[in-house]
């Protein structure tokens, strides 16, 4: 072959491989950018999943009450925590969840857990979907005041535009149908299991002497949504009170520093479980001739001035007797209680209402407080030291096992010109929310809606601005401790 010819196919050999490099490029880049929309079609897969399973979560909390509420509570929540989502794009269905019996629904459940309505005209056998082993869901009409669901499901697909694929007339993709179910309570199960030792504590400092009927009121409601047989329950006071003819009562008085300055104590009204009855449908109403509805109804203003309001030492006591014989000098009357092992091991639950700035430090009624190191004068009216120790206090409480926090700002205290803490903390609302456990953020209690978004909202911190408000905070505080909301999976329903 002459030289010529071998000049010309190595050239021709360099251009074809020019060729192909260019080609592959074109294809890299082209895989590439492809990649890169799916991985973002994934995402938005993972987005709308952990936002919707966080929307039912919250919204489950809002049954057997209000579909609406849970509608409108399942959307806010969805859109919060991934924006692509509209609010109010949800599909959201109701569904009355109880357990499979041979392959239909077990009435027995039925209306105690939730109630589906009619039988044969709202709902028959054969729109119930049994599929699972354990539980049937039975369609439930939203618009039926009539009904109850007690579970809720969640659906959303979204579409994702692509930044590359419309290089290729890909424009855009879909996350597909993805979906979430949440149930609160029972849920198809034999009985509910939700026991708890709770410790309620009420301010009755001269600040709340204008509000102390519908603070009694509050505390009365509370009963409606606990359940005796599994919820023993405790009343304290702010400030410390003592028991005269069934009322609780007491002034405070100046002591000197380092002996206790509150005569009495800060939980008087010990664990009961006669606060109530419960009837077959799961109803309770409350015993008025109770050590707890008593006291409560004819709980007095503390008459004392000077003291203000101790909430850190409050918090303190309650932590205290909440957890009983493993303190020095603490006990409490559990043990005399049926036993409730059956139901699981309780949860340590503390409901803590003030309309107060914190003012003190920590008193120190004993060598072993919660294991608290802190010591200062009770008289110390420094606010930030004050709204510090009371953090302290919470978190020692938090980390004692099975404890849950729940606070009630009122009036001044969850107003937004409350008091400062600090820069560090923030305002006494503010403290509040951070005493609470859960990771509680105050949302902001100044105005109707704002009030209504935080009470609402399925943390464990709530307000009130005006005493009808407040009657209605303690009962809903109770029913998040009480309620239980758990994920469900069911076959033909949710993934």
């Amino acid at each position: 072959m002459s030289t010529r010819i071998k000049a010309l196919l190595v050239r021709g050999e360099r251009g074809a491989t020019a060729v192909i490099v260019a080609f592959s490029i074109v294809l890299l880049f082209g895989a590439g950018a492809v990649g890169f929309d799916i991985a973002q079609l994934v995402n938005a897969r993972q987005q709308v999943r952990g936002a919707i399973d966080a929307a039912a979560q919250a919204a489950a909390v809002d049954l057997p009450g209000s579909p609406s509420d849970a509608i409108a509570h399942a959307n806010q929540i969805a859109h919060a925590n991934y924006s692509e989502i509209p609010d109010g794009g949800l599909t959201i269905k109701f569904y009355c969840v109880v357990k499979n019996k041979s392959g239909v629904p077990d009435e027995s459940q039925i209306p105690s857990t939730c109630n589906p309505g009619t039988k044969g005209l709202d709902w028959t056998v054969a729109s119930s979907i049994c599929t699972s082993s354990a539980v049937c869901a039975i369609p439930v009409d939203p618009s039926k005041t009539s009904v109850k669901a007690n579970t809720l499901t969640i659906s959303y697909s979204l579409k994702v535009d692509y930044v590359f694929g419309p290089a290729i007339n890909i424009d855009y993709g879909y996350t597909g149908d993805q979906s979430t179910a949440s149930c609160n309570g029972l849920c198809g199960g034999e009985s509910p299991a939700n026991p708890m030792d709770v410790v309620v504590m009420a301010d009755r400092t001269p600040s709340m002497s204008s509000n102390l009927t519908d603070l009694k009121t509050g505390l009365k409601e509370m009963l409606k949504v606990m359940n005796p047989k599994q919820q023993y329950l405790a009343l304290g006071t702010i400030a410390q009170s003592v028991t005269k003819k069934g009322c609780l009562t007491g002034t405070q008085t100046i002591r000197p520093t380092g002996q206790n300055p509150f005569p009495g104590t800060w939980v008087p009204v010990a664990f009961s479980n006669d606060y109530a009855t419960v009837d077959s449908n799961g109803v309770s109403t409350p015993v008025q001739s109770s050590s707890f509805w008593k006291s409560a109804d004819c709980l007095a203003q503390d008459g004392s001035t000077g003291w203000n309001t101790h909430l850190s030492a409050a918090l303190k006591g309650a932590g205290r007797y909440l957890y009983g014989n493993q303190f020095a000098g603490s006990s409490n009357n559990l043990a005399s209680l049926p036993d409730r092992t059956i139901y699981g091991t309780p949860k340590k639950v503390i409901i803590f209402e003030t309309d107060g700035s914190p003012v003190e430090g920590v008193y120190r009624d004993s060598a072993s407080d919660l294991s608290l190191n802190t010591t200062s004068d009770p008289g110390n009216k420094n606010t930030q030291s004050a709204c510090a120790n009371l953090q302290t206090v919470a978190n020692e409480i938090k980390s004692q096992p099975n404890s849950v926090i729940i606070t009630i700002g009122f009036g001044s205290a969850a107003s937004s010109a409350s008091k400062s803490c600090g820069q560090s903390i923030g305002t006494v609302g503010d403290l509040l929310a951070s005493v609470a456990s859960g990771g509680a953020v105050n949302d902001g209690c100044y105005s109707p809606a704002k009030i209504a978004n935080e009470n609402g909202d399925g943390d464990n911190y709530f307000c009130a601005a005006t005493a009808e408000e407040l009657k209605e905070v303690f009962a809903a505080a109770a029913g998040q401790a009480t309620k239980s909301t758990k994920f469900m999976k069911i076959p033909g329903i949710s993934d």
